[in-house]
């Protein structure tokens, strides 16, 4: 009995028109479908033959042909919008998955380097207005909170971040939020004597301090009125 294993190839392949009419199909072992693939890449330069090549001959894993895939996939859906049934379907699909440090290293090192163009900053910019903000839950601050360790911002990003918020209201219900999450947070040594040398020869403007001043005002009336209620 052969141990010889036969895959079914396509002569013209599915991704280029070709069908499952058993005129199309020949079969082959699979160091010949290999080399039949490889003929088809060198003869169109098809991304799909390129794949199914390096696949068959070994030379490439499943999570690298799957991330090939996806990068193919986004380079063909650049510039089209989904619908919001698609969205759902996506959305449902990749609920509750994990992702493998091996895939999340790969998909790192896919983005090092990469720019988004100034529309498509604009456009998630404008996706994400308005939208309701999903509270996290006390795990995913511990994980994004474990992740940021460590890392220091360059003086570019910096002055980026603080353009960024330059002119920027905060409403009352996120200064609640925040003195609500600040509350009896206390910082560390190091990081007052951080925030004192940062602040060494910098004047505050009339804005600034009459807005401190209306803070303390407010901080003093909330006290009195706190002790009245004892």
């Amino acid at each position: 009995m052969s141990n010889i294993i036969y895959h079914r190839h396509h002569i013209i392949p599915r991704h280029a028109g070709g069908t499952d009419d058993p005129s199309n199909i020949v079969e082959l072992t699979i160091e010949e479908h290999a080399e039949a693939h490889r003929l088809l890449y060198e003869e169109h330069g098809r991304w799909q033959d390129r794949l199914a090549w390096l696949g068959l001959a070994g030379l490439i894993g499943q999570d690298e042909i799957l991330l090939e895939v996806a990068r193919e996939a986004g380079k063909k859906r650049r510039g089209q919008k989904r619908s919001e049934e698609v969205k759902a379907k996506i959305g449902d699909a990749h609920r509750g998955k994990t992702i493998s440090e091996e895939t999340r290293a790969k998909l790192r090192e896919f983005n090092t380097g990469r720019k988004h163009t100034e529309e498509t900053k604009a456009n998630m910019s404008a996706l994400l207005k308005g939208r309701p903000g999903k509270p996290l839950t006390k795990e995913a601050k511990a994980k994004l909170s474990a992740a940021k360790k460590g890392t220091k911002h360059s003086e570019e990003t910096k002055k980026k971040m603080s353009a960024a918020q330059k002119g920027k209201t905060v409403s009352e219900e996120t200064r609640a939020k925040l003195r609500e999450s600040n509350t009896g947070y206390k910082h560390t040594d190091e990081a007052k004597a951080k925030m004192s040398a940062s602040r060494k020869g910098k004047k505050s403007s009339e804005e600034t301090k009459a807005k401190m001043r209306a803070s303390q005002k407010r901080r003093r009336e909330r006290e009195a009125a706190l002790k009245k209620l004892e």
